[in-house]
């Protein structure tokens, strides 16, 4: 017997009861190694992997699949069945073991694709939640289902026990107190929405998945924090925006001079305003070297030199002028 929960296979039934009631999951455990071909053949409807086929008795086309199909048969205390793909209503059904795609079928397909029984009485029908072959007789599975709500054990050895319903079973025991009218039908239809092959997120993913611890700050040395201090400051002092070097020059129009309480005041809408200045400045160095003592022979320092007498040093003087650069000697 195969209970190991890693190595069977899941599937999943999403349930409506009523046109307005929420959609409900129940999750099926499959033994696979005990019933292999029982779960293949409910594997392959949840999945929709029959595909579709053409029927002539009634003439339609159906999609060999549970989404859609009703619990056409509930029995409080004692299961629910459903599983019907054909004709929805308990009578209809079929295998879909080596299914050919858009084959096509005259008369009943019930009796067309069957499959035989297996393994029977490995498991005692003796809870609620075992998922079980609903069949005609021996070897007449089809497609339809039922869910115990009770211990079952008089039918051991009469049906293949496939699946364990793993969690739902308070659906299970929901659509069980549904109000059944003429042959144990629901007066409101239970439907499987949706289903499909099941895979639980392994332990191994979901830690794959969960972002990494954080990372402990790392000690360090006094040495190192001052390092640490110094490149972080070095950095803001990068950082900021560079500062504006003015320059050194003396233009009129990027530094304001000193004047006399006479000058005129500079303004830059003044278009003369820059030769007006310059005229100024002409005129306060031509009156600087006017105040200045003269540079006659008599006021001359004298440089003795031995043996040679006495000889006037006359010093080279600038030129305060406006175009000369070098002065000239008195």
């Amino acid at each position: 017997m195969s209970d190991d929960l890693d190595e069977n296979p899941r599937a999943f039934l999403d349930v409506c009861i009523g046109d307005d009631g929420p959609t409900r999951r129940i999750t099926i455990r499959l033994f696979h190694e005990d019933t292999p071909k029982a779960v293949d053949n409910f594997l392959m409807i949840c999945r929709g992997d029959a595909g579709s086929i053409n029927l002539t008795n009634p003439n339609r086309l159906i999609r060999l699949c549970y989404s859609g199909c009703t619990f056409h048969r509930v029995v409080d205390g004692f299961m629910i069945q459903s599983g019907d793909i054909t004709l929805n209503d308990g009578r209809g059904g079929m295998s879909v073991l080596d299914q050919i795609r858009d084959e096509e079928f005259v008369g009943d397909p019930a009796e067309e694709k069957t499959f035989e029984d297996e393994n029977l009485g490995w498991k005692s029908m003796n809870e609620a939640g075992l998922v079980c072959m609903a069949n005609r007789g021996p070897d007449t599975n089809t497609s339809q289902f039922f869910i115990t709500l009770d211990d079952c054990s008089f039918l051991d050895g009469k049906h293949t026990v496939f699946g364990k319903v793993e969690t739902g079973l308070d659906v299970v025991r929901d659509i069980g107190k549904v109000k059944v009218g003429e042959n144990n039908k629901p007066v409101e239809d239970v439907v499987i929405v949706d289903c499909g092959q099941y895979f639980p997120e392994s332990p191994q993913l979901k830690s794959h998945h969960q972002p990494p611890p954080p990372r402990r700050p790392r000690s360090r040395s006094p040495s190192q924090r001052r390092h640490r201090r110094h490149r972080d400051h070095h950095h803001r002092r990068r950082s900021r925006s560079p500062r504006r070097h003015h320059s050194r020059s003396r233009s009129p129009r990027r530094h304001k001079r000193h004047r006399d309480d006479d000058e005129e005041e500079y303004t830059r809408d003044d278009p003369d305003a820059e030769e007006r200045i310059l005229r100024e400045e002409r005129e306060r160095e031509g009156r600087r070297w006017d105040n200045m003592p003269s540079n006659s022979a008599a006021d001359e320092p004298e440089v003795k030199f031995k043996g040679r007498g006495t000889m006037r040093y006359r010093e080279r003087k600038r030129w305060g002028g406006a175009g000369d650069s070098y002065g000239r000697l008195n």
